[in-house]
């Protein structure tokens, strides 16, 4: 099946355009990183370049990912023998596998080619890369397979997407990654990282050279890194998600965003216009030698420093908090029984807080833009903003659970949730840019405190269902 599939896609127009496309982005990145330098280093250029990473290997793949699942499900003779939608989605995802290993394949044949056309005659393979006292040769061997697994991470995840959503969704998601990497600041080779705890969650820091404090140490962390994914697509494949638990998904979170924007719309404007007026405040008339970018986000609140710093710092929390808190609220204050008749609870608990989380990710992509959009145009630009941003949004989406755990759980749970409540917000105080250094901490403690919270609110969800019912 997996041959017949890429055959007919390597017999479509639009392969030929891949190629086309290829070759040119080809030349473009050899002539503009690869002209007077060794082999070796011109190619350590070339794939850690932001531009051919994306052009060259990420929009190849992509087109070649939506292709291959188009001609996969127009074979209707086959996949009436798959017993199952999941068997059906796993031979989806081995077929986009095949076709893009060998996409990846073909792209790198004509980056050497191209290499030995441009490139200088020495080939610098067996001088030592960095400090790590290999050489340069096995370097980029561990580099190209690292690439690899990324780029077919990547495709598995735009397969089981297109699975799930629209073409159009998915587009949207991959323009957005797109996105991120090219905002994604450079690691120098200074900031090395030193054990596996080091290890950066955001994939994107693989997709350059880093410094570590050894080879061992940096193969370690990739795998890790790699893992991570590989587990997650794992269990979204065996959660056996079906075509209702998306219309649900939609409905709530589209219904959560509603809700927003039709009756809290004065809070939002409250919060962008905090944003826009502190943040010229801070540029024109408050310039101290601080970061202003922080300040504004309340990313900087010292308990030390400025008490403007931490009065940012909870003006910000308290707009997430309340608006996270009124979407959970309002479906448990009335029509409890409307709901819980079409919906286990343990469904809804975990779509609420999915909601909550997409609706929070989005106001603080939107703060982050607008206040990174108005220093950079006036001020400076602010540094780590996607690593704050995801440590930032970490932070809220914990103190949302803490509150609404303090909100509806028994006399102890207040007390042990209040208690933990005053730490988190105490141990914050010392500023979320001090908090990106703990961020693999802060990604278990919400997966724990997330599956913790889906525990209890399947409780009390059950016995305020049962007070309305028998009410």
């Amino acid at each position: 099946m997996r041959k017949e599939v890429f055959n007919k896609f390597i017999n479509s127009w639009v392969f030929k355009i891949i190629i086309s496309i290829s070759i040119i982005v080809t030349i473009f990145a050899v002539t503009n990183y690869g002209l007077n330098k060794s082999y070796a280093v011109a190619l350590q250029s070339i794939l850690s370049s932001s531009v051919y990473i994306v052009c060259g290997l990420f929009l190849p793949l992509f087109v070649t990912t939506i292709n291959i699942y188009n001609i996969f499900n127009n074979n209707y003779f086959f996949k009436i023998r798959l017993d199952s939608k999941q068997n059906e989605i796993k031979e989806l995802l081995k077929c986009s596998v095949y076709a893009n290993s060998i996409m990846f394949l073909v792209v790198f044949l004509l980056l050497f080619v191209f290499l030995n056309l441009f490139c200088a005659s020495n080939l610098d393979f067996m001088n030592n890369y960095q400090f790590y006292n290999i050489p340069n040769i096995i370097y980029i061997i561990f580099y190209i397979v690292r690439l690899y697994a990324i780029m077919i991470v990547v495709s598995l995840f735009n397969s089981f997407l297109l699975e799930k959503f629209s073409t159009k969704v998915v587009i949207g998601l991959n323009i957005v990654f797109y996105g991120i990497f090219f905002d994604y600041n450079y690691v120098p080779f200074t900031d090395g990282r030193t054990s596996i705890l080091d290890t950066s969650p955001l994939i994107f820091e693989y997709l350059q050279l880093n410094s570590y404090s050894t080879f061992l140490t940096e193969i370690l962390c990739s795998i890790f890194a790699l893992l991570l994914p590989i587990l997650l697509l794992n269990i979204l494949l065996n959660l056996n998600v079906k075509k209702s638990d998306i219309n649900s998904f939609k409905y709530v979170v589209l219904n959560d965003t509603e809700y927003t924007i039709r009756t809290k719309k004065f809070i939002l404007i409250f919060y962008f216009a905090y944003l826009i007026i502190y943040s010229l405040i801070k540029i024109f008339v408050m310039n101290y030698n601080d970061n202003g970018f922080n300040v504004v986000l309340g990313l900087n609140a010292d308990i030390n420093d400025n008490f403007l710093n931490v009065i940012s710092f909870f003006l910000n929390v308290l707009v997430f908090v309340m608006l996270g808190t009124m979407l959970f609220v309002k479906d448990l204050s009335k029509n409890k029984s409307n709901i819980f008749l079409r919906m286990n609870k343990t469904r809804w608990t975990i779509l609420k807080i999915i909601s909550i989380i997409i609706q929070f990710a989005i106001l603080l992509a939107v703060g982050y833009l607008v206040t990174f959009t108005i220093f950079i145009l006036f001020d400076r630009m602010p540094d780590n903003t996607l690593l704050l941003y995801f440590t930032n949004l970490i932070i809220f989406i914990l103190l949302e659970l803490f509150i609404l755990i303090l909100i509806y759980g028994n006399v102890i749970l207040k007390l042990l949730i209040g208690l933990g409540l005053i730490l988190l917000l105490c141990f914050n105080l010392i500023g979320v840019v001090s908090m990106t250094n703990y961020i693999w901490y802060l990604v278990v403690s919400l997966i724990i405190m997330i599956i913790f919270a889906i525990m209890i609110f399947r409780k009390i969800i059950y016995k305020l269902f049962e007070s309305e019912v028998f009410r």
